[in-house]
């Protein structure tokens, strides 16, 4: 009896403290994260980025004078503005975006900025509401101890991530050809070349904000719910794998996810020996800047 008992004790004290697996939670975590990256990417990021998109555009189109016509006159060049590129976003899309990427890039680079604000709020917001309230999954709230040390420390891990990007990068051109850009980036590239401004609007919002946003969404929700359930492995997997995915266009070669899926695989093995969401940021922060620097010395000669 006593023996028995002891037993059992020994068990609930070597079960305690670790997490339950359960046979089919790998993939009820990868249903929710699905969800939230469905939602984002075709739904609430196109809704928002055309709004914003069109909103930008016609009013580039309207004439200098157009604040001082009367109400009436007004009405009718905005409803004209707006029909043109309502049809123009149907009829070709791709060719709207563009438009909006140069004024964007060349006229108005306080929207880069923007941009990534849309991006976190069609991402993080679901992501809090989605994973952490209605599934109550864990999520890092930021709280993680930071330094300078920790800063520096995560800016040398994002230096010799971008090394390995270089290196691998140049076998796997060997393999499935150029690397070609997506359209925002090509566009960036190009005129960030000696473009002190652009280089600056860059790092704060290339550099810096997606580096923080990416790295909440990615690490501090999506990975940290694996990591909550003793799923290191699998959400280190899935998480990069995602990563690498979403920064996926048609223009760009198969290479670039491949990449970036590793890149994503770095970000979240800091993350994962560290236990600190600080290092990923900073290095993700750092690799995004070395970039932009790159660009700014080279322009579109980086591709």
């Amino acid at each position: 009896m006593l023996v028995t008992e002891n037993r059992e004790s020994m068990e609930s004290i070597e079960n305690t403290g670790s997490p339950q697996k359960k046979p089919f939670e790998p993939l009820y975590i990868v249903f929710q994260q699905l969800l939230v990256v469905v939602l984002g990417t075709y739904i609430l990021l196109p809704l928002i980025a055309t709004s914003i998109v069109l909103t930008v555009l016609i009013s580039k189109e309207l004439p200098n004078d157009f604040p001082y016509l009367d109400a009436e006159t007004r009405a009718e060049i905005y409803k004209e503005t707006t029909e043109k590129f309502q049809k123009g976003i149907q009829s070709d899309t791709k060719q709207i975006y563009q438009s909006y990427i140069e004024v964007m890039i060349k006229e108005k680079p306080w929207l880069l900025i923007v941009d990534r604000l849309v991006w976190a709020l069609c991402f993080i917001f679901p992501a809090y509401f989605i994973l952490g309230k209605f599934f109550k999954g864990e999520y890092t709230n930021l709280s993680d101890p930071f330094s300078l040390r920790t800063m520096f420390t995560g800016a040398g891990l994002g230096a010799l991530v971008f090394l390995f990007v270089i290196v691998f990068g140049f076998f796997l051109t060997k393999i499935f050809g150029k690397q070609n850009p997506n359209e925002f980036q090509e566009a960036l590239f190009r005129e960030m070349k000696g473009n002190r401004s652009l280089l600056l609007w860059s790092l704060y919002s290339v550099g810096l904000i997606t580096g923080i946003v990416e790295e909440i969404f990615f690490r501090g929700f999506c990975l940290k719910q694996f990591q909550s359930k003793g799923l290191e492995i699998p959400g280190l997997i899935f998480t990069s794998i995602v990563f690498g995915l979403v920064h996926y266009s048609g223009q760009t070669s198969i290479s670039v996810p491949i990449l970036l899926s590793f890149v994503g695989m770095f970000f979240g093995l800091f993350y994962l020996r560290t236990g600190n969401i600080w290092y990923s940021i900073s290095a993700h922060v750092s690799y995004n800047s070395i970039m932009l620097l790159i660009a700014f010395i080279k322009g579109g000669e980086i591709q």
